[in-house]
């Protein structure tokens, strides 16, 4: 399928992970699309993002950027809050997290926002971690194998066109009025930005395991199991591959996965033995702040919406209405008015 469009009124959103769907999701449900036509451009499989090997739990990950950590984190809670009562059957639910070395006198800064904190029951504490101070919060975790594709099945029907066409530049889209730059760890390329630097993680997906329930992590080893429906979710890694694209390497070495997954048994003992059905790489784009601007690049603006590092399932949705209503600033449609 040729990459040139020919209509008018084109808004080209490049990335297909949780940002770009997200966005492509509140233009449908804000009326744009209605007005404009919608493109979502995507190089690889369609749901073969980041987005879709990541564990999918709502919490933020360090981050320079206040929003993350804060007014945005609380506005995303809210919306995937409505999500489980709209989406029934997406993949979004909620789970209480154990948060193992937040120390309950000194919380993390996103903590004023978690609904119930509380400090860890003793009897909440895994046996290896006897004595360990942690927290408990209520929150969402996102299935991503099940949310995504429903998600890119509802754009489909809505008229959004979701098309394999890889873009080696933002000054390449010459059938666009309107581009959007949500391509993840690439974005950065794409805008030559070179603060961006992909952050590699390594998860493997286990069986559903009898008595995991809700989320589990440990901050001091950047280890995390989390329970889907129909299957566990262990990892983690987090490393460095710097900003060039030629270093990004997303093929998990065997024996670092049966490393996380020997110390995650430590955390979730349940999970000892248990041989996993796949093993998978992200690529986290990490920035020092989110980018949140628009450009003029010759005659069209782009609306950057990348740099969410460890937090994109987190605060997508918050990301995705600002990036939203930049772009209807742009088109002359009246902004959303979140109701936080």
């Amino acid at each position: 399928m040729p990459c040139v469009a020919v209509s008018a009124g084109r808004i080209v959103i490049v990335g297909a992970g949780i940002v770009g769907l997200k966005i492509a999701d509140l233009l449908t449900l804000d009326g744009v699309t209605d007005r404009f036509d919608v493109e979502v451009r995507y190089d690889g499989p369609l749901l073969a993002s980041a987005s879709m090997v990541a564990g999918g739990l709502v919490e933020p990950a360090a981050s320079g950027d206040e929003r993350v950590l804060g007014s945005w984190f609380r506005q995303s809670l809210c919306a995937w809050k409505e999500e489980v009562r709209t989406r029934a059957g997406w993949g979004v639910q909620p789970v209480t997290v154990r948060h193992l070395g937040a120390a309950a006198a000194s919380p993390p800064p996103w903590a004023e926002h978690a609904p119930d904190l509380r400090p860890l029951t003793p009897a909440e504490v895994p046996a290896a971690y006897a004595g360990t101070t942690g927290l408990a919060w209520s929150s969402f975790v996102v299935q991503p194998n099940r949310y995504l594709p429903r998600l890119a099945h509802r754009l489909k029907r809505e008229g959004v066109v979701l098309r394999r066409c890889p873009v080696p530049s933002l000054d390449e889209l010459p059938d666009a009025d309107l581009v959007v730059n949500a391509a993840g760890a690439w974005s950065g390329a794409l805008a030559g930005d070179p603060t961006v630097h992909a952050v590699r993680g390594d998860v493997a997906v286990l069986p559903e395991v009898q008595g995991v329930t809700g989320a589990v992590i440990d901050e001091s080893e950047w280890l995390y199991v989390v329970a889907h429906q129909g299957r566990t979710i262990v990892g983690g890694t987090s490393i460095d591959l710097g900003a060039d694209p030629a270093a990004w390497v997303t093929s998990p070495p065997a024996d670092r996965l049966a490393a996380v997954i020997e110390r995650a048994a430590i955390l979730e003992p349940r999970i000892a033995g248990v041989v996993p059905d796949a093993v998978h790489t992200g690529l986290r784009p990490v920035r020092p702040t989110l980018r949140t601007e628009v450009e003029q690049r010759g005659t069209t603006p782009v609306v950057h919406a990348y740099g969410t590092g460890g937090s994109g399932w987190t605060i997508a949705p918050a990301l995705a209405r600002w990036a939203v209503d930049a772009v209807k600033a742009r088109l002359g449609v009246p902004p959303h008015d979140w109701v936080a």
